[in-house]
């Protein structure tokens, strides 16, 4: 299997870990519930259950914890492998962001990538962006080290420094092809300052071919 450069690198580990066992069926309506800054993590384990233990991250003066949860669906390889995840970063015991990526239809991440190009740097607000691709996002408050851990460098590199938080729409799924797995992956970064305007919009996109 191979994933390309620009996706999110979490999601090799996650493929590793569904194929030895089918992990927590959380609620993806929950995810609306969570408040960045405000949500505690036991009010995360409250609405989504148990899970592993979180892993420490320090990088520079910066130490939060991560704590992910991941259902792949139970069954025999079909043509398309459905999964879901969400990664929680933990700031002293508070949330400061989380990532999302669900391939089932009903709470599926997918976007649609056409409405990209009517996004203009400096006017365009978070909620019309919202407005236009849909809620099922991955949001973070910067500084962060959940985007360190998760994105590529050159990803990372795209985000501006005066950024206040970014959106991340992610949508990631597998193809069964013979002796073999396709990856399909689309990965859209939005940066925004503190008065909500978008300074910056990173987008990149792995087709399936035989």
């Amino acid at each position: 299997m191979t994933i390309i450069k620009n996706t999110i690198i979490l999601s090799l580990g996650l493929f590793l870990i569904g194929c030895t066992g089918l992990g927590v069926n959380f609620k993806p309506e929950n995810i609306t519930l969570v408040k960045n800054g405000k949500s505690t993590k036991q009010e995360i384990r409250n609405l989504f259950g148990k899970t592993d233990p979180t892993e420490t991250v320090v990088l520079g003066d910066l130490a939060s914890e991560t704590e992910t949860y991941f259902y792949r669906k139970a069954g025999t390889f079909r043509d398309r492998w459905n999964y879901k995840f969400v990664t929680y970063e933990y700031i002293k015991d508070t949330v400061n962001g989380y990532l999302y990526n669900n391939s089932f239809e009903q709470y599926s991440t997918d976007f649609d990538e056409t409405k990209i190009s009517n996004f203009i740097l400096n006017k365009t607000t978070r909620l019309e962006v919202v407005g236009m691709l849909g809620s099922n996002y991955g949001e973070v408050i910067l500084p962060s080290n959940l985007l360190v851990k998760t994105l590529s460098e050159k990803t990372i590199k795209t985000i501006p420094d005066q950024s206040k938080y970014v959106l991340v729409y992610y949508f990631y799924y597998l193809i069964e092809s013979g002796d073999k797995f396709l990856t399909k992956s689309k990965l859209l970064v939005l940066s925004f300052n503190s008065d909500n305007l978008l300074i910056n919009k990173y987008f990149t996109e792995n087709k399936p071919s035989n």
